[in-house]
């Protein structure tokens, strides 16, 4: 990659995260003054957390290797390129689907160990936000796999904009939300994380990307991928946490 191509992904990288981090901070400025500091904030805050804590370590590790060995496969073994994909791309829907359906048995407890110190009506407030939002888990598994196919072919704008359609629905569902609203307040992340995908799919389709269900456990790459993934997951999931 030339000095230039790489001067040129540093300040879109720079400017996007700049503009994610602005519509982080306008969404929580946007939550305080329509709720204020009660139940509400404080489950949403938990909530909106929660599948982001639970995934990202997981996801961060198996993008990352995913691009690592795709990387070395595509200049080694193109034949075993799209078998790897496909192996991968699968096993993460899977994994995701998994343990969003885990989270839906064990949602109280689970909840309650992320929301330390709320009373029973806050709680229970809490369990029902954050079953609807750990929906979003499903397209957030894929989105980690889009954003890494995208980052090695270049294409750094899209994956940088990623959340800014997840902030603008989140934004939009708390201003039309009414107090006690658990539906619209935590479908707003689910549609938001849904926006984001469809968003990643079309900027990944245009730079050839294609995807067909498989799952070989045999496969070598698939391995390869597993053994990297633990020590990456554990760093990553002890930041999260």
């Amino acid at each position: 990659m030339s000095m230039q191509k790489t001067a040129k992904y540093t300040i879109i990288l720079m400017v996007t995260t700049l503009l994610a981090k602005l519509l982080g901070f306008i969404r929580e400025m946007i939550l305080a003054y329509k709720f204020g500091a009660g139940v509400i904030s404080d489950a949403y805050v938990i909530c909106f957390s929660i599948p982001t804590v639970i995934f990202a370590g997981l996801g961060t590790a198996i993008m990352t290797c995913y691009i690592s060995i795709y990387s070395e496969m595509e200049v080694n073994d193109p034949r075993r390129l799209q078998r790897f994909h496909n192996n991968t791309t699968t096993l993460v829907i899977i994994l995701s689907g998994l343990i969003t359906v885990v989270f839906q048995i064990f949602a109280d407890p689970i909840v309650k160990a992320f929301a330390v110190g709320f009373d029973a009506d806050t709680l229970k407030f809490s369990v029902s936000l954050a079953r609807i939002m750990m929906i979003s888990l499903v397209f957030i598994g894929l989105s980690y796999m889009l954003q890494g196919y995208l980052q090695m072919k270049g294409s750094f704008l899209v994956v940088g904009l990623v959340s800014v359609p997840l902030n603008i629905v989140v934004i939009a569902t708390i201003l039309l939300a009414k107090e006690g609203s658990t539906t619209l307040l935590g479908t707003g992340p689910v549609v938001g994380y849904i926006i984001a995908l469809v968003m990643l799919m079309a900027a990944a389709i245009r730079k050839g990307y294609s995807y067909h269900p498989n799952l070989d456990l045999q496969d070598p790459g698939l391995h390869k991928l597993a053994a990297l993934v633990l020590p990456i997951f554990v760093g990553r999931t002890i930041v999260q946490i």
